[in-house]
């Protein structure tokens, strides 16, 4: 684990301190992941974790974004993801180094 927290912090670092503001509305956000749910969806959530994660990099949708958007969604399985995504650190991680995000 001390390996992941270094090289967040070089991510880190490398993106500067300020995070970015959303690019996309909440109600944006949840009908893509809907979308993509709609492909995905019967999968358990470690099977769907790579596309999930060339789908956020794809769209640009940074995954705490994903997860304020989704956590209070009237669809469950988008709920499901978002909690997921939540706890997934490795995920964001990876979505922060493939964006270079900052």
């Amino acid at each position: 684990m001390a390996v992941l927290a270094a090289f967040a912090r070089m991510v880190d670092a490398r993106r500067g301190a300020e995070p970015a503001a959303p690019d996309y509305p909440p109600e944006l956000i949840r009908g893509l992941v809907r979308a993509f749910l709609t492909n995905h969806g019967r999968q358990v959530y470690p099977l769907m974790r790579e596309a999930l994660i060339q789908f956020l990099v794809a769209e640009r949708i940074d995954p705490e974004e994903l997860v304020a958007a989704c956590a209070e969604d009237a669809t469950h399985l988008a709920r499901l993801v978002a909690n997921h995504v939540q706890e997934d650190h490795t995920l964001r991680l990876v979505y922060r180094a493939a964006c270079g995000a900052g």
